[in-house]
């Protein structure tokens, strides 16, 4: 209409959360969260890592990326909302870990310090030297465009679009991005 400013798609890592607003909403946390593709509508087109956690059943929080010590007699119980998590013991954090899977709840008792960490590799980007990602393994089911995928974004026949689905009886790529050396890999 006349006197009205033309909507801009928001950029990735960003999301409009209302029909014909102006204004970009960014991601819960822009280091860790983005969007696939540029002009997303919904905050559920943001993805990323996150873990839901409380200490003795007390409110629970949600992070990132955490280290938390707990008192001998307080019971942690994580559960893995988002993406796959590492719980390591800081002081043997390679040899001492144990993977959370998403919608995973695990408990933990007491009197150690633990180092909370997402596995961001081939969950939500792909190695580039395992032949176009063809060992990721993300919980992504929407194209590129936005559509539901029928299953899961693969790349098991290692096609050069990278990890994508099924939609609408046709093969689709994902927009899953390629890992950051660097990035928790």
């Amino acid at each position: 209409k006349t006197g009205q400013t033309e909507c801009k798609a928001c950029a990735k890592g960003s999301y409009q959360d209302k029909k014909g607003s102006a204004e970009c909403t960014p991601c819960a946390n822009s280091r860790t969260y983005t969007t696939y593709i540029p002009g997303a509508n919904s905050a559920d087109a943001c993805q990323g890592p996150l873990l839901e956690y409380s200490i003795d059943g007390e409110d629970s929080h949600l992070t990132d990326v955490r280290n938390l010590t707990l008192k001998e007699s307080s019971t942690l119980t994580l559960k893995a909302t988002s993406g796959n998590w590492f719980l390591r013991n800081p002081n043997h954090p390679y040899s001492e870990a144990i993977v959370i899977k998403q919608s995973a709840v695990y408990s933990l008792k007491g009197g150690k310090t633990v180092m909370l960490e997402p596995v961001m590799a081939n969950i939500f980007c792909y190695k580039d030297t395992e032949g176009h990602g063809t060992y990721f393994a993300g919980y992504q089911k929407k194209d590129i465009k936005g559509r539901p995928c029928d299953d899961f974004c693969r790349n098991t026949e290692g096609l050069e679009i990278g990890p994508h689905c099924r939609v609408q009886n046709e093969t689709s790529p994902c927009g899953i991005p390629q890992c950051i050396l660097g990035c928790g890999l």
